[in-house]
Order: C-alpha cells, then sequence, then structure tokens
C-alpha cells in the first residue's frame, strides 16, 4: 500500500497531527480509575487503551495521506523497514548511550552499577508492571505516534528541520497531563505546576533529538531502543556529581561523553549510509496562495 506525504496547507497537517496527539493522552483517561498512575490496574487500563490508539493510527494515516507527491508504502513511513534495520539499532543507541558516559560512570564510581543491572534484569522486575510501562510501553508507543506517525503528518507542509523542532512541542506538551494526576494526589499547584513544565521542557528536548534520528534514519527499532535506555537510566544526577567520592572524574566523565556526543552525532549527520528517504526528499512549504 503505497502512499504520500506532501504538499498540503500547514494548518491542516498542524490540526491533523494536534488530533492524534489528543487521542493518545485523552486514551490515557478512557477508563477512569481510583489508583495512582503506578498501580498495576491503571497500569494495565492504560496500556490497553494507547495500544489501541497506535493500532488504529495507520489507518488514520492512509486516510489523511495525499494523492500527489512521491510515493512509498505506508508501513516505510512509520519506521518498520528492513533495510537498515540492525545497523539503525546500533548505531543510535551506540551514540545515546555516548551521550550518558557521564551518568554511567557517576553510576559505576557510586557502587551501584551491579544494583542498577539487578535492578534492570531480575526475575521480579521482569513481573513489574511498571517495569514494563517505563522500558517497554512508554518507549514503543510514544514513538510510534509522536515520532513514526506526526512526523509523516507533519512532512506534508515543513520540511525536516522544521519537524525536528515542531514535533516534539506535541510530544513535550503532551506530558502536561500529569499535573492533574499530581494535583488529585494532593500535589501543591506551583510545584505540580514547576515539576510538569520541566517534565515537558526535557522531554522536548528528548523529543528534538529522537525526531532527528527518525527521520536520519527511517526506522522505529532504533528510537524505541534509545528512549528505552533513557527512561532506564532516569535524567542524570548532576547535583551528585560534587558528592561523589571522585567528584573530577566524574565532571571529566561528563565533559567527555558530551564532546563525543556532539563528534560523532556530526558525522552520523553527514553520513550518507543510515539517509532515510524522509530526510533525502524535502518539500516546499504551502501556506495557502503560494509555495514559499
Amino acid at each position: 500500500m503505497d502512499v504520500a506525504f506532501s504538499n498540503q496547507y500547514w494548518l491542516i497537517s498542524f490540526l491533523q497531527s494536534l488530533l492524534l496527539s489528543i487521542c493518545y493522552v485523552g486514551s490515557l483517561y478512557i477508563y477512569p480509575s481510583p489508583f495512582r498512575r503506578d498501580h498495576p490496574t491503571t497500569i494495565k487500563q492504560r496500556i490497553k487503551s494507547v495500544l489501541i490508539v497506535c493500532l488504529l493510527a495507520p489507518i488514520y494515516l492512509y486516510l489523511c495521506s495525499t494523492e500527489e507527491g512521491v510515493k512509498y508504502p505506508l508501513w516505510e513511513w512509520i519506521g518498520f523497514r528492513t533495510k537498515g534495520f540492525f545497523s539503525s539499532l546500533f548505531l543510535t543507541l551506540f551514540l545515546t548511550v555516548i551521550l550518558f558516559t557521564g551518568p554511567l560512570v557517576q553510576i559505576i564510581i557510586t557502587g551501584g552499577f551491579k544494583e542498577f543491572l539487578k535492578e534492570i534484569f531480575t526475575l521480579n522486575h521482569f513481573k513489574n508492571w511498571n517495569f514494563y510501562r517505563v522500558a517497554v510501553v512508554a518507549p514503543f508507543t510514544e514513538e510510534f505516534i509522536f515520532r513514526a506517525c506526526l512526523i509523516p503528518l507533519l512532512k506534508k507542509s515543513f520540511d525536516h528541520k522544521t519537524i525536528i523542532v515542531l514535533a516534539p512541542l506535541f510530544f513535550g506538551v503532551a506530558h502536561l497531563h500529569h499535573i492533574l494526576e499530581q494535583l488529585r494526589n494532593g500535589t501543591p499547584v506551583l510545584e505540580a505546576f514547576l515539576v510538569s513544565l520541566f517534565q515537558m521542557v526535557y522531554t522536548t528536548m528528548f523529543g528534538i533529538y529522537s525526531a532527528y534520528l527518525y527521520i536520519k534514519t527511517g526506522q522505529l527499532i532504533g528510537i524505541v531502543a534509545c528512549h528505552s535506555f533513557c527512561n532506564l537510566m532516569g535524567f542524570p544526577d548532576f547535583p551528585g556529581i560534587f558528592s561523589s567520592r571522585y567528584p573530577k572524574i566524574v565532571s571529566f566523565a561528563y565533559i567527555i561523553g558530551l564532546v563525543l556526543f556532539i563528534n560523532l552525532l556530526y558525522v552520523f549527520d553527514n553520513s550518507e549510509f543510515l539517509r532515510s528517504f524522509i530526510w533525502s526528499s524535502d518539500i516546499n512549504i504551502y501556506y495557502g496562495d503560494s509555495f514559499l
């Protein structure tokens, strides 16, 4: 089933993307739960909801596709490609691990690396529904909807550089719904707002990185693996750098990781090896009366 996504009025693409984002977030509240978001019952209900949205999303994309433009199979548009599967998985994950050099060294120095691995791979952990939500379901469904599905919709009206910034805004703003749960749990309004705002900022920043990787490689597997790894690592413990036994070593690891990441990203960006058709086929921005 070959489809195209090109040359459409920008507001239509924006609204189509907004509707899909609302459906994803709204599905989390289809089954009202008296329990908190970490309760197994709530997690199971939400997993069912978001998976239904993911199953319906390709149909939605097909209905939103355009007649004109270069056509590719729908499944390739949403990141299910055999070409470059393993190389994309390895290189994107390797790039992300390099970025986390500092936090990884920090965990090793504090003696928590064995505990970190034990926590991830223990049998009891695999029976924990929260683990599946954080490491499997959230990475897959969020990357599928906010990258694999939103990017083709936005591709109809925007160039890839604009999409790399625009698509993550849907992803970041979508996380603001957590403020409702915090308020319900008794968190003060200002604290709930600041926590949610911070979460929106760093998820948007991650979304920019993930959107770039997806447009560059055209592979869903790589960004899902990166998302899962980042969720398991958590946000870097910057204050913990100075309270560690070897703050200079940890600080140096953070700097080295960032420098290596930037240089490798430059090499990655200029490489033709993993360049997908999404990256290669750029379009003009249509504002209604003329192409600019």
